[in-house]
């Protein structure tokens, strides 16, 4: 190369750094700015002093001018005080609902807030996606730059015959509790609920469904409810076997017999006991759904109408 040639070369590649060291940086998405602005710190109080701090998210509201945030809680009393902050204000948070099962809570703002709320997913991944990568933003973070902290571990119930969670391998502190997981299109797909006991570094985490049950509860009930069937079911090789109905319950009164196989509760497919558990959880009470059973050799579809079953939390 002559020298005139080498000295055109690497003005060339000055150039080009000097080029890329000026590139103005790029702007985040909107949908992370506005989720990054949307996640809050709510602090617990009790006579005076904090028991916990964890994170919340604001969640579409009936009414704008009282918004709502969805949080983490284990367990309250009497009493209790919650705060959620806002910028670099404490406003008082007031506990709507509480369900200790799963360890939610959500709350109402008295000072009206411009904070968008958070899309929730339709659904959380399936059991067979365990190892998806999880986006989880925490409050401390950048607005903009969401931090990838985890992956799905494995999807397991938290306790036998109780509703099925998600399970996150996650290296994080208990301020976290509360928090949004992400997708990758950033819908919340879980929310981070309680560590696993003797688990270092795990949580479970409540998934979209559930989510949304609970808030659709809010509004339709005022509380978190649970469906009643009024069936008692054995585990089956292909499907779980109704063994008897209540007296005047809904199961009774749809025409369910002793000995129908469950195949399908609504449009989710049944394939064991964990699976009816699962989408019973998540009916809603006082309006019809259609349960397909295996009665002898004949495929029979019926319609039930759960009812409200009494429910503890406010």
């Amino acid at each position: 190369m002559t020298p005139s040639l080498r000295a055109t070369a690497l003005s060339a590649v000055a150039f080009m750094a000097a080029t890329l060291l000026f590139l103005p940086a790029q702007e985040p998405p909107p949908a992370v700015t506005a989720s990054a602005a949307s996640i809050v710190s709510v602090e617990h109080w009790r006579k005076q002093q904090r028991v916990a701090a964890g994170c919340g998210f604001f969640v579409p509201a009936p009414d704008p001018q009282h918004p709502w945030v969805l949080s983490s809680l284990l367990e309250r009393q009497e009493g209790d005080q919650f705060q959620i902050e806002l910028g670099r204000t404490m406003v008082e948070g007031i506990l709507l609902a509480h369900d200790p099962k799963l360890g939610l809570a959500l709350f109402q703002l008295k000072n009206p807030t411009e904070r968008p709320p958070l899309p929730i997913a339709a659904t959380s991944p399936s059991a067979d996606q365990a190892g998806l990568s999880v986006l989880l933003m925490p409050t401390q973070s950048t607005p903009g730059t969401p931090a990838i902290l985890g992956r799905f571990a494995c999807r397991e119930p938290l306790a036998p015959l109780d509703p099925t969670l998600l399970r996150l391998h996650l290296p994080a502190p208990l301020t976290l509790l509360g928090t949004p997981v992400f997708d990758e299109q950033l819908h919340i797909i879980a929310l981070l609920s309680r560590p696993v006991p003797n688990v270092p570094d795990s949580f479970y985490a409540v998934p979209a469904e559930r989510l949304q049950k609970f808030l659709n509860d809010i509004r339709l009930h005022g509380k978190p409810v649970q469906p009643l069937l009024g069936i008692a079911v054995t585990k089956s090789i292909t499907a779980p076997i109704i063994t008897g109905c209540r007296p005047d319950s809904p199961a009774l009164l749809a025409g369910l017999e002793p000995n129908d196989l469950v195949l399908s509760v609504g449009k989710t497919p049944i394939a064991n006991l964990q699976d009816l558990i699962d989408a019973t959880e998540l009916l809603p009470a006082n309006q019809p759904i259609e349960i397909k059973i295996l009665r002898g050799q004949q495929i029979k579809t019926l319609k039930l109408t759960p009812r409200l079953k009494p429910d503890i939390s406010i």
